[in-house]
């Protein structure tokens, strides 16, 4: 959940704060790409990790192959919070306050917080008909992905007792994600512009009826 939502939801307000509308039509897809680009990377590591794992239950009967891949794994994760919280501290720093960065109405902007109730929150979601759809998009889709996720990793666990094995599967299965995502973000683009909104919409629905 740390990863797919705390994470996700402070990028995304921070790009939000620091970005205009023109601006996002031009480095949103960039950020979608390298946030792909991470998965990728990411499931080669995992794989790898697994790799070794397997190695050292051979040639290291005295050490504890699932441990010593563990201390690798949050070696990885520790060291990329260290690397969000530095540029996170450099961006607050140096970009915010830059008049050459930001505009000063914008600089003004995302240094200002704007505090609401969790009743004004909800109030004010519910008064805009384009937030409420988006809301039941976000509730459809986390139902949607989470039933199939459940019977997909149930028969998954079951090909793959082994959990070194099912830890290397998950990593070469994340590097693929990560590749198809960016090709269907480039046809996406395509999609959009023959075919409208409503088709592109209408892709996942129907992969996961089929």
């Amino acid at each position: 959940l740390w990863g797919s939502v705390v994470v996700s939801v402070l990028f995304w307000g921070l790009a939000n704060e620091l970005t205009t509308v023109q601006e996002a039509k031009k480095y949103y897809p960039l950020f979608g790409l390298g946030a792909n680009v991470a998965l990728i990377v990411s499931g080669q590591y995992v794989r790898y990790v697994s790799m070794l794992r397997s190695a050292w239950a051979v040639s290291r009967p005295a050490v504890d192959p699932w441990a010593a891949s563990l201390r690798y794994l949050m070696a990885a994760v520790c060291a990329s919070g260290v690397a969000i919280v530095g540029l996170m501290q450099y961006i607050q720093r140096c970009v915010v306050t830059d008049p050459a960065c930001m505009a000063e109405a914008a600089a003004k902007k995302a240094k200002t917080k704007t505090k609401m109730t969790i009743r004004e929150s909800a109030a004010y979601l519910a008064s805009s008909p384009y937030i409420r759809n988006l809301a039941a998009l976000v509730v459809c889709y986390g139902m949607s992905i989470n039933l199939v996720e459940v019977t997909w990793k149930a028969k998954l666990k079951q090909q793959f007792p082994n959990p070194n094995d099912y830890s290397s599967f998950m990593g070469q299965f994340s590097s693929c994600t990560g590749t198809f995502t960016l090709f269907m973000m480039l046809l996406g683009q395509r999609i959009f512009k023959y075919c409208g909104w409503g088709v592109a919409a209408l892709v996942t629905p129907v992969n996961l009826l089929i």
